[in-house]
């Protein structure tokens, strides 16, 4: 009977303190791939020289942050470029509802009249816009915490082998970063791709906000199933909006469904290989509850906190049924 009471508190805890757990939990996985990349970067050697540890973080980090600063700069053009045509694709909404209107495709269920009519684009972009830099305003917290997981790491090993002398909670944290690790670096490079594709091919159709479907493409690649399936439809969507050109549109839609086929379906299995051993079903069920509790960052965390609970449960005898349960066909290691 507790546990009846004890999952309900937890799902409340975790809701409740979202602003908080949220940041702490992008900083830990932040901090495993940072951590990595300064450990590669230090160990490579040029004219005889190679940077010390925290001094490659500090240049890993500075990387980051000047790219996605270049890259948002770039999308803050683009999107009040569009705002300032608002006018114009407001008009190109208007010509779509007289041609529904023409070949009356409006039925008594959906009323596409109506819809479109409430669709107003200057808003949903300047929300957009709004939307990036308050992430840009959260981004403070996790760099706060960034800088304690830093400072704490060194006193955190010491404090572990007094806590626990034994080797298998070292061994559960190793495998902890090392799975995390491998799924981010695979997932990233595979998002990036689909990122660099989409926009290539949304610049080549000359739609006005490619980099910002681009962007939406690399990030809703960390969503599983529906992401994929978003980062198709939000383009086709302004795709219409903006020329209302049935081979533009038609064009769209073929080139992106392929990009998603060719690294979702083909090039992300063959590089992620065995390496997450996840139930579907459960994938599904923990995208759905993270979705409800966090919202889409609940979504991109779902996987990485799965993978998380089943190298922890996989190592404890207490738990071991459970990380059958989670895993995708009943082998664990």
């Amino acid at each position: 009977m507790k546990y009846y009471l004890i999952l309900p508190l937890i799902f409340l805890i975790l809701y409740l303190g979202k602003f908080l757990i949220l940041p702490l939990l992008f900083s830990f996985l932040i901090f495993i791939l940072l951590k990595s990349l300064s450990k590669k970067i230090t160990s490579i050697h040029a004219f005889g020289y190679s940077l010390n540890y925290y001094l490659s973080f500090f240049v890993v980090c500075l990387g980051l942050f000047l790219f996605f600063y270049f890259i948002g700069a770039l999308v803050d053009n683009d999107i009040s470029k569009v705002i300032v045509d608002a006018n114009i694709y407001q008009e190109n909404i208007q010509e779509i509802i007289s041609a529904i209107n023409k070949y009356e495709l409006n039925s008594s269920l959906f009323s596409t009249d109506n819809f479109l009519k409430d669709i107003d684009l200057k808003s949903i972009l300047s929300n957009t816009l709004n939307f990036f830099t308050n992430a840009a305003g959260n981004i403070s917290l996790v760099i706060i915490y960034l800088i304690f997981f830093l400072i704490e790491e060194k006193f955190f090993k010491i404090k572990l082998e007094k806590i626990s002398p034994n080797k298998s909670t070292k061994q559960i944290l190793e495998k902890i970063n090392k799975q995390i690790y491998e799924y981010f670096e695979i997932k990233i490079l595979t998002s990036f791709f689909t990122g660099i594709l989409t926009f290539l091919i949304l610049f080549a159709l000359s739609n006005d906000l490619a980099i910002l479907f681009g962007i939406f493409s690399f990030l809703l690649n960390f969503i599983p199933f529906i992401g994929s399936l978003i980062s198709i439809v939000l383009p086709v969507i302004f795709s219409i909006v903006q020329s209302f050109d049935f081979s533009i549109t038609i064009l769209t839609i073929v080139s992106l469904i392929f990009v998603q086929l060719l690294i979702g379906n083909f090039i992300e299995p063959k590089l992620m290989g065995k390496s997450l051993n996840l139930s579907p079903i459960i994938m599904i069920i923990s995208l759905g509850i993270f979705g409800k509790i966090w919202g889409i960052a609940g979504m991109f965390l779902s996987v990485p906190i799965l993978v998380v609970l089943l190298i922890i449960f996989s190592n404890l005898n207490q738990t071991k049924k459970i990380a059958i349960f989670l895993s995708e066909k009943g082998n664990i290691k």
